[in-house]
């Protein structure tokens, strides 16, 4: 997903999707240290350079820090965090006035809309299960590494190997060092935010 450029191929990349502007806002690098909001000729250079650098989104992350998921969702978090911190839109509160900023009013109803199915099927354990079953079904030879699982589940090898490489390239435990920010209250809020969503 963060190696697929917007449709339009407007300049925005990565997991979040984040245009350049918004991108060096948050504090990310972005490839040829571009920091427009929309450039279409720029779009078509990303493309060029994710064939250049054979999809390799560890190689890509060190020219453009968006396809670094961790920095991305990151910097994602941080735009939401301000967007809910500053004046509701209309009747709506601090999390849809936070989501309708970072979709836009034409996108919202139906971003909104899509965002509570996926927060559902997130805390879904028998969804989360049945997504294992076919991904063992599919993938009886699955090889990591040029290494045949011969024992254990396909998807949980798949997982884990998943997660032992992104912690290695992605540099994790330096982030997790970093100090992080908890407002006050954000332990109450979060749970509240996460009822609002699995209770519709």
């Amino acid at each position: 997903m963060e190696l697929l450029p917007n449709g339009r191929d407007d300049g925005g990349i990565g997991l979040i999707h984040m245009q350049p502007s918004v991108a060096v806002e948050y504090g990310l690098k972005t490839y040829e240290g571009n920091d427009k909001l929309i450039d279409k000729e720029y779009g078509k250079r990303l493309r060029e350079l994710i064939a250049s650098k054979k999809n390799d989104v560890f190689v890509l992350a060190r020219e453009d820090e968006r396809f670094n998921r961790l920095l991305d969702i990151d910097a994602a978090g941080r735009m939401l965090a301000q967007h809910k911190s500053g004046p509701v839109i209309g009747e709506h509160g601090p999390l849809r006035t936070a989501i309708m900023r970072y979709a836009g009013k034409h996108n919202y109803e139906e971003y909104y809309a899509t965002l509570r199915i996926y927060m559902k099927l997130l805390y879904d354990e028998s969804y989360l299960a049945g997504v294992g079953k076919v991904f063992d079904r599919n993938n009886p030879d699955l090889t990591i590494n040029n290494h045949r699982i011969e024992e254990g589940r396909p998807f949980t090898a798949y997982l884990k190997a998943f997660w032992e490489h992104n912690e290695k390239s992605f540099d994790l435990e330096t982030y997790r060092r970093l100090p992080a920010h908890r407002p006050k209250h954000s332990d109450a809020v979060l749970a509240t935010y996460k009822k609002f969503f699995l209770d519709a």
